[in-house]
């Protein structure tokens, strides 16, 4: 059976602007401490989002430490997105710690074939460290 070491959650109230196919941060999170060097992260990530215009389709990612090694350790299968529709997606990813220092998760979403911008009305992270 696991430990829990640490935990954290953010919420990200938009609007936030999705610029066309760009990437875009939905919700960064505070940094958790591992406590040893073998921990484990259980990541997990929702989004609200309306697709802008002729979006076909839309992308979610988690990424570890976005400003450092910017090591993506989730994506979601391209979800088909209607432009000017809204969606809820959810995400969820085990990440295993490489080594001992703090890290960080973010949330991003990209929109596919898109000419118009989306908006992100509302994103949530959160992250539980448990032993490895």
């Amino acid at each position: 059976m696991s430990e829990v070491f640490a935990g954290d959650a953010v919420n990200a109230v938009g609007p936030i602007t999705m610029v066309t196919i760009a990437e875009t941060p939905a919700v960064t999170g505070n940094f958790v401490s591992p406590p040893y060097q073998n921990a484990k992260a259980m990541v997990s990530g929702v989004v609200n989002l309306t697709a802008g215009t002729a979006a076909g389709g839309i992308t979610m990612r988690i990424r570890r430490n976005p400003n450092a090694e910017n090591v993506q350790i989730s994506a979601a299968p391209t979800l088909s997105a209607t432009p000017g529709a809204s969606y809820l997606i959810s995400l969820q990813a085990a990440d295993t710690i490489p080594d001992g220092r703090s890290v960080q998760y973010q949330l991003t979403a990209t929109q596919l074939s898109a000419t118009g911008n989306g908006t992100i009305a509302f994103a949530s992270i959160s992250v539980v460290l448990i032993s490895g």
